[in-house]
């Protein structure tokens, strides 16, 4: 088996290759595996893209991960202690073959520099794969998503939907709600206004502007970001910003502005996406993670009025540096509390 490891130039050749590849043995959103992906981080800061491609004797690519890593702090030694590697969906290899997943997890603990740890987020069924991972340090995670057959007739998809779901769709109907999809930079800042409230009021982190409009410049046909929303008197309420990819719409981000929580805009903004992907042909929904099990969660509730399938496809996180981790969590949990006490 040959390695090759990029983290700057990405030919044509090289993109077309792995498309041509991630399509065939991709088993689920491949977004986050392609090179529209790389192309996106690599031209935003603090997030650094490499992929470490595996090829046959005879030169056939049989394995890809792509993976980022990203630093919130640029000081050296807090760069380091804020660093983290996010691995979505990958690795990916041809036919399930065992020999490559452990080759390619090889060469990845193997470099000379890994961040604090590494997690990687599945979107599909890793289970059968569980020891491979832990012989490489790598534990497994409970994490629990929620899936919508969206390929459903619109009557039977309606009949999934909670009681409360409906109504709230409806409601948002009358108020004179309306829904639309725009792809363009200047939607895009109007819907990236909503996502700042939003996490600001949760005080968690937000990518840049700049990330997003990325990914949408690097969006390929099959491989996009899409900008969903919905209108109130000419007013951008809320949004959802998707990824469609290998015939799914996967969640990414989404918000509402609170002064228009009382019209519903995100039921209506979910159920108008599931008919836009009944209209494309897509099959699939995924609702891009609902909590860990046992653990009450408001979001996993309000996802699951809308019907779909609850699983357990779980991550797999490795700690590459345990002392330094502890610290790092600590100081992290430590500045969250401080800032919880500056905005109550």
């Amino acid at each position: 088996m040959k390695i090759d490891i990029i983290n700057s130039n990405l030919t044509k050749n090289c993109q077309i290759q792995i498309n041509d590849f991630l399509l065939k043995y991709g088993s689920a959103t491949t977004f986050f595996q392609s090179p529209s992906y790389f192309m996106a981080c690599l031209q935003t800061t603090n997030k650094k893209p490499t992929y470490i491609l595996l090829y046959s004797d005879d030169d056939k690519l049989i394995g890809v991960l792509l993976y980022v890593r990203q630093n919130f702090i640029r000081l050296p030694l807090a760069k380091f202690m804020s660093s983290r590697d996010i691995i979505i969906g990958g690795p990916v290899v041809k036919e399930d073959n065992s020999l490559a997943l452990i080759r390619i997890l090889d060469v990845y603990i193997k470099q000379r520099f890994l961040p604090i740890y590494s997690e990687f987020r599945n979107l599909f069924d890793q289970s059968k794969n569980k020891e491979i991972f832990a012989k490489k340090n790598i534990v497994f995670e409970e994490h629990l998503n929620i899936l919508v057959d969206i390929s459903k007739d619109e009557e039977s998809l309606r009949k999934s939907l909670k009681t409360n779901a409906k109504r709230n769709i409806q409601k948002s109907i009358k108020e004179g709600c309306e829904f639309s999809e725009d792809t363009t930079i200047s939607s895009l800042k109007d819907s990236y206004k909503i996502l700042k409230e939003v996490y600001e009021r949760a005080k968690l982190p937000l990518p840049s502007l700049v990330y997003f409009e990325n990914m949408l410049n690097c969006s390929t046909r099959g491989n996009e970001l899409k900008n969903f929303k919905v209108k109130y008197n000419n007013e951008t309420i809320a949004c959802m910003l998707c990824v469609v990819s290998n015939n799914m719409i996967y969640e990414y981000y989404t918000g509402a502005f609170q002064n228009y929580f009382d019209k519903y805009p995100n039921y209506l903004l979910t159920w108008e996406i599931f008919m836009w992907g009944k209209k494309h042909n897509i099959n699939t929904f995924d609702f891009g993670g609902a909590g860990k099990p046992n653990i009450p969660y408001g979001v996993r509730e309000y996802k699951l009025k809308f019907g779909g399938e609850l699983i357990n496809y779980g991550r797999f996180t490795r700690i590459n540096y345990p002392l330094a981790y502890k610290i790092s969590v600590r100081s992290f949990n430590l500045l969250r509390r401080i800032i919880n006490k500056i905005y109550k």
